[in-house]
């Protein structure tokens, strides 16, 4: 095989698997955001008064230098405005985002 077509295969492998892995974890994260969101319906926590603690809200050392898809998770549903944290650390579901 010619060298040159080693190169671009090689190319396209290395591409194929960045693709691959950039997939899985917004397929991750997606299922994270998700389950945090079901916790939060079943538990009903819909306002400050309901609000509560999620054991993947903080951070632990045991996951040192491992993805953390549950708090990233948490993090953007905060900044979106679908979750909201209270000042003592609880967490609820804004008004007509428990629905989705």
């Amino acid at each position: 095989m010619d060298d040159s077509l080693r190169i671009i295969l090689a190319g396209g492998v290395l591409i194929a698997i960045y693709m691959i892995t950039r997939w899985v974890i917004v397929w991750r994260m997606n299922n994270s955001a998700k389950r945090i969101m079901r916790d939060l319906n079943e538990q009903e926590a819909i306002d400050r008064h309901s609000a509560i603690k999620l054991p993947y809200a903080e951070k632990s050392w045991a996951k040192i230098g491992l993805r953390d898809y549950d708090g990233k998770a948490l993090e953007g549903l905060i900044a979106m405005g679908v979750v909201e944290q209270t000042d003592d650390g609880r967490y609820f579901l804004k008004e007509g985002r428990g629905d989705q």
